[in-house]
C-alpha cells in the first residue's frame, strides 16, 4: 500500500516538474520568436532606407547607358558617311592625305566593355519579399504550443538570414555602381569629341566632292573617266528630268492670280544644308524598308534586288512633290510605282537652306531593296 502512495507520488510530482519545464520552454520560445519579430521589423526598415538610393542610382546608369548607345549609334554612322565619301573621293584620284590629315578609320570605344561586367548588378532586383505571417498558438495546448512555436522560429530565422544576405549586397553594389559613372561620363565625352572631329572631316569631303561635281556638271560628262559616271550616276539624267517636269508645270493651266504674271518658283540644285529626312538617314532606310511592299507579281517571277534613283523636289516647307523614278525593274513597272508611292507618302522633310533660310531643292534618293 506504501509502495502504491508513493509510486502515485512520484508520477503527480513529475507530472508537476514537466508541466513547470513546458511553461519554461514556452515562455522562452515565446520570447526567441519575439526577438525575431523585431530583428525581421528592423532590418526590413533599414533595407528599404538603404534600398531606395541604390534604385535611383541603377536608373541613373540606365539612362547613362541609352545615351551612350546613341552616341555610338550616331558616330559610326558619321564614320560610315565619311567612308564612303573617301571611296568615293579616291576613285575619283583625289590625294586624301591633300585634304585630311589622317585617312584611316577611327577607332570606335566601345562602352559595353565597361557595362558588360555591370549587367549582373544592375539587372539585379533586391527584393526581402513577405515574412512569413505572424501566428499565435496560446488556443493550443501546452505541448503543441512549442512544437509549433519551435517551427515557426526556425521559419523566421531563415527568413532573416535571406534578409541580411540581400541587405549585405546594397553597399557593393551602390560602390560599384558609383565608380562607373564617371568613366561612362568620360567615354560620352569621347564619343562627342570624335564625332566632332568627325563632322569636320566629313565637311571639308563633302565641300571637295561638290566641287567636283559641280565641275562634272559643268563641263561633262565627256572628258571625265568612268569613274565620275559611278560616283555620279545620276548626272546626265538631271537635265532630261528637269525639262520634263518643268514642262508638266507649263501645262498645267494658269491659275487666276489676277494682275501680274505666276512666277515659277525657284528649285535649287545646290544648297548649304541639304535637305534631310526627319531624324536622318537611319529613320529613313528604316521606312523605306517598312513600308514598301513589293506587288505580288514580283514575288511570283522571283525579282532580285535592284536600284532606283528616285528624284524628288523637297519644297521650303518640307513637302515632297515631282517624284521621278529612273532605273529600278524595267519588266516590273508595279514595283517602280510602288518605290514611288512610298516616297510620295513619306512625312515632311527638314528643308534645304541656303544662308540659314529654307528653299525648294531637288534631291535624289538612290534605293536598293531586295526580295527576301
Amino acid at each position: 500500500m506504501n509502495k502504491i502512495v508513493i509510486a502515485v507520488s512520484f508520477f503527480l510530482l513529475s507530472q508537476l516538474v514537466l508541466g513547470q519545464s513546458d511553461r519554461k520552454i514556452n515562455s522562452q520560445l515565446k520570447a526567441d520568436l519575439l526577438r525575431c519579430w523585431e530583428k525581421q521589423d528592423s532590418v526590413t526598415q533599414l533595407f528599404k532606407t538603404k534600398e531606395y538610393p541604390l534604385a535611383l542610382l541603377k536608373g541613373e546608369t540606365m539612362y547613362h547607358l541609352s545615351i551612350l548607345g546613341g552616341e555610338k549609334n550616331s558616330t559610326e554612322e558619321l564614320i560610315l558617311v565619311n567612308t564612303q565619301l573617301k571611296e568615293n573621293l579616291e576613285m575619283l584620284g583625289v590625294d586624301l592625305k591633300s585634304l585630311i590629315s589622317t585617312d584611316k578609320t577611327p577607332v570606335l570605344p566601345e562602352y559595353k566593355l565597361l557595362t558588360d561586367p555591370m549587367q549582373e548588378i544592375i539587372k539585379t532586383h533586391l527584393d526581402i519579399g513577405l515574412p512569413p505571417v505572424k501566428a499565435y498558438y496560446d488556443h493550443l495546448p501546452l505541448e503543441e504550443q512549442n512544437e509549433m512555436l519551435r517551427k515557426e522560429i526556425s521559419k523566421n530565422e531563415y527568413y532573416l538570414n535571406y534578409i541580411s544576405s540581400e541587405f549585405n549586397q546594397i553597399e557593393p553594389h551602390k560602390t560599384q555602381l558609383e565608380q562607373l559613372t564617371p568613366k561612362l561620363d568620360s567615354m560620352q565625352i569621347g564619343y562627342q569629341l570624335m564625332r566632332k572631329e568627325l563632322l569636320a572631316v566629313k565637311k571639308i569631303l563633302e565641300g571637295k566632292l561638290k566641287e567636283m561635281r559641280e565641275n562634272y556638271v559643268t563641263k561633262g560628262p565627256n572628258g571625265f573617266s568612268e569613274a565620275y559616271k559611278k560616283v555620279f550616276p545620276e548626272i546626265g539624267r538631271t537635265v532630261s528630268i528637269e525639262k520634263r517636269i518643268f514642262e508638266m508645270l507649263e501645262s498645267e493651266p494658269e491659275p487666276d492670280m489676277g494682275p501680274g504674271k505666276r512666277q515659277e518658283p525657284i528649285v535649287y540644285e545646290f544648297t548649304d544644308e541639304p535637305a534631310m529626312f526627319p531624324e536622318g538617314n537611319s529613320a529613313m532606310l528604316k521606312y523605306l524598308t517598312e513600308n514598301i511592299r513589293y506587288p505580288e507579281v514580283a514575288v511570283e517571277i522571283g525579282i532580285p534586288s535592284s536600284k532606283w534613283y528616285v528624284q524628288f523636289i523637297v519644297s521650303e516647307r518640307g513637302s515632297i512633290s515631282n517624284v521621278q523614278v529612273k532605273g529600278g525593274i524595267t519588266d516590273c513597272p508595279e514595283c517602280n510605282a510602288e518605290v514611288k508611292r512610298v516616297v510620295k507618302s513619306m512625312p515632311l522633310w527638314i528643308p534645304a537652306k541656303i544662308n540659314g533660310k529654307s528653299v525648294n531643292s531637288w534631291f535624289i534618293l538612290p534605293v536598293t531593296i531586295g526580295l527576301r
